[in-house]
């Protein structure tokens, strides 16, 4: 059922070819059996090549990046000589990072290692005359409401002659693939400028190393693409058009693909969808995205997504797993205080007066080390609250909006997709601060 519930830029890419493409791939995906399984591959290439790529690049953009760089071989001196493939210095840190990634560094990932480092030596110098001295802020993740959709660019950077921060994804390949790479940057610049919202993971941010998200609504529209291995880097300033229209005919090309029908296009002989072969025309009002009707149905209960992003976003984390450690072991403690304490009320007085100041001390400290506001922190320290405990009652508030969609695939197989649909709803509207406002100014625009 891929291509159901979001728009990616491999549906805008497809639409710009032609809107049919759209509609023929959902059906096929529909009615094609189910691909059998692949045999287990020892390793993956790929993966590994695109990892070098990735933890060099982060690396070689950090405060340590001179150092990494002078412990292979190839310092910023310019007089020195030219950087040997066959060296075998190769920074310690590097090594163990890649290896804790699933990077075997055999000879031929050592080479490419070496390749990569080399390369961006020569791209480091560039962009430095261009941008000022760059840093990589962290990861990050932009998200439309709209479409629904987000993008995952590899890297957020910044330098001091830079009022914004921009886009940087990295493409460790033997040879630049032009025309899908500059459309991929060109994507990213349109979601983070046009109603997106970057949030940021770990970061850099004044030297130091922070946890806790945050977002960023200002960016400049500009990606760069970088080929370490090559040397070679391009800046991407152009932009993808994402206006309602583009969407809603997007939409309705998925959807009436999942009917067996495409929409009417003025195509000749020529046209790359007739490769796909051909399904008959209709035209139907495309339906609001589910996961954007499931995430305005919790809203309007009342709900909204910040405490549960924050919630698993800290799961993940080692401070997180910390935090929830430590108030579980306040609650223990509490109850063991009403336990074995009851025939002593002043001795219980003073065990509890004791253990919650030490509780409050340490949600301050929490929230210092965090960033986090204190009455977050509370909140986070509260059970937890299920976002999905009315569903029933929230489909059936929303059934004028689900409707649209028990006809194009039915009801039973609409009821069947419940999970999924709650699953892509958090991932696309959870944020850890204002969930309910981008869910509301998503909403309206469909409207």
């Amino acid at each position: 059922m891929r291509g159901i519930f979001t728009v990616s830029r491999y549906d805008f890419y497809d639409y710009y070819k032609c809107p049919k493409i759209i509609s023929l791939k959902i059906h096929r995906d529909l009615i094609r059996p189910p691909p059998l399984p692949k045999p287990k591959r020892q390793r993956n290439i790929p993966y590994e090549i695109g990892t070098i790529g990735e933890e060099t690049t982060r690396q070689v953009f950090s405060e340590s990046g001179d150092e990494i760089l002078e412990e292979a071989g190839i310092g910023a001196d310019e007089e020195e000589e030219e950087f040997e493939i066959s060296e075998p210095s190769l920074p310690k840190k590097l090594e163990v990072n890649l290896s804790q990634k699933g990077v075997l560094l055999d000879t031929q990932m050592k080479n490419i290692l070496r390749e990569t480092l080399s390369g961006l030596k020569t791209i480091r110098k560039f962009l430095e005359d261009e941008y000022g001295d760059i840093r990589i802020l962290g990861r990050a993740e932009s998200k439309n409401g709209v479409l629904p959709g987000k993008i995952i660019p590899d890297f957020v950077g910044i330098s001091n002659d830079m009022k914004k921060p921009l886009l940087i994804e990295v493409k460790n390949t033997s040879k630049i693939n032009q025309k899908p790479d500059n459309f991929q940057a060109s994507f990213y610049n349109s979601v983070a400028k046009n109603k997106g919202v970057l949030v940021l993971q770990e970061r850099l941010e004044d030297e130091q190393n922070i946890i806790t998200p945050k977002t960023i609504e200002d960016v400049l529209p500009e990606t760069v693409l970088v080929y370490p291995r090559l040397g070679e880097y391009q800046k991407i300033t152009d932009t993808v058009q994402i206006s309602q229209s583009i969407i809603d005919e997007i939409w309705q090309a998925k959807q009436l693909g999942l009917m067996g029908k495409s929409p009417h296009t003025d195509c000749d002989s020529s046209c790359p969808h007739h490769k796909l072969g051909s399904l008959p025309e209709d035209n139907i009002e495309p339906a609001i995205p589910l996961p954007l009707i499931f995430a305005q149905g919790v809203r309007e209960q009342g709900k909204n997504f910040d405490l549960d992003y924050l919630r698993g976003y800290l799961y993940k984390k080692p401070i997180g797993v910390e935090f929830y450690n430590t108030i579980w072991d306040f609650q223990h403690k509490n109850f063991l205080i009403d336990e074995f304490n009851y025939r002593d009320p002043a001795k219980t007085k003073q065990k509890r007066e004791s253990l919650e100041y030490n509780k409050e001390k340490f949600l301050d400290l929490f929230s210092e080390k965090t960033g986090l506001s204190r009455k977050t922190i509370e909140n986070l320290s509260m059970r937890r609250e299920n976002i999905w405990k009315n569903n029933k009652k929230m489909i059936k508030e929303m059934e004028n909006e689900l409707h649209p969609w028990q006809k194009i695939i039915g009801k039973k197989k609409l009821t069947g997709l419940n999970q999924s649909i709650k699953g892509f709803t958090t991932k696309i509207y959870g944020l850890p601060d204002n969930s309910d406002v981008f869910i509301k100014r998503s909403w309206k625009e469909w409207e």
